[in-house]
C-alpha cells in the first residue's frame, strides 16, 4: 500500500468512525478518484456526502493522530535501540555476510532504524484508530504485541507518582458474562522507568532512561475477559 493510499484510509476510517460515511461509500469516492484526480475529502464534499466543517475536523483529528502516533514511536525509542543492540549480541544467523546474495548489502542503524520507525508509526496510527472505533481490546492486544517483545529482554527501576482515582470509580466490576472491567486511575502525574538495560546485566551498563508525565486517563477505560 502506497503512502498515499495509506492517508486515505486512515482519513476514511476516521469519517466512518465518525458516522459521516459509510464503507461502501468510502470504496465508491476511492474508484471515483481513479478518473477525477481528486482528493479524497474533495471527492465525498462533490458528492454531496461530506461539508468543508466535517473535512476540516475530520482532516484535523488526522494530523493528531499522526502527530500521537509519532509522539508515542519517539517514546518508545529508547526500547527499540536496546532491542536491536541485544538481537546484535545473539549468535549470527545461518546467512553470513559473506552469503548475503550479489548486490545486497546488510542495513546500517541509521536504516533500520528508519525501517523501524515508519512500520511503528503506521502501525500505532491504527491502533488509535482501532481504540476509537471501540475495537479497545484488539488496540491493548496490537499494543502488547509492539511493545513486549521489546519489554521482555530488559529491565528499568520502573516507578509511579501522582496517582490520582475518581471518587466514583474506586472499585472494579464484574459483569454478567464474566468479563471485569478494571478501576483504572484518572490521571498519573508521572512514569519513570530509570537506568534502562539488558536483563541481568549492572546498573552501570544502561540505556538512558524513560519519564511519561501528566497521563490522561480519565476517558480510558480497561475490560478483561478469559476465553477458552
Amino acid at each position: 500500500m502506497t503512502m498515499s493510499n495509506q492517508q486515505h484510509s486512515r482519513l476514511g476510517q476516521i469519517l466512518i468512525n465518525k458516522g459521516l460515511i459509510s464503507a461502501a461509500q468510502l470504496d465508491a469516492a476511492i474508484q471515483a478518484q481513479l478518473s477525477n484526480h481528486k482528493r479524497l475529502g474533495e471527492t465525498l464534499i462533490e458528492q454531496g456526502l461530506l461539508s468543508e466543517r466535517q473535512l476540516k475536523k475530520a482532516l484535523k483529528k488526522q494530523t493528531n493522530l499522526r502527530l500521537a502516533a509519532t509522539l508515542v514511536a519517539a517514546l518508545l525509542s529508547p526500547f527499540q535501540m536496546a532491542s536491536a543492540d541485544i538481537q546484535r549480541m545473539q549468535p549470527p544467523a545461518a546467512m553470513s555476510r559473506q552469503e548475503l546474495p550479489k548486490n545486497l548489502r546488510p542495513l546500517t542503524d541509521v536504516e533500520m532504524s528508519n525501517v523501524n520507525a515508519q512500520g511503528l508509526n503506521e502501525s500505532l496510527e491504527g491502533l488509535f484508530l482501532k481504540a476509537e472505533g471501540g475495537d479497545g481490546l484488539a488496540a491493548v492486544k496490537q499494543l502488547a504485541k509492539l511493545v513486549m517483545p521489546m519489554l521482555d529482554s530488559l529491565e528499568a527501576e520502573t516507578s509511579m507518582s501522582d496517582v490520582r482515582y475518581e471518587t466514583g470509580k474506586t472499585q472494579s466490576t464484574l459483569n454478567p458474562d464474566g468479563s471485569v472491567n478494571l478501576r483504572l486511575p484518572s490521571s498519573i502525574g508521572e512514569v519513570r522507568f530509570d537506568n534502562i538495560r539488558i536483563a541481568g546485566a549492572p546498573r552501570e551498563q544502561t540505556f538512558g532512561s524513560v519519564s511519561l508525565q501528566q497521563i490522561d486517563l480519565s476517558q480510558a477505560s480497561l475490560k478483561i475477559s478469559l476465553r477458552p
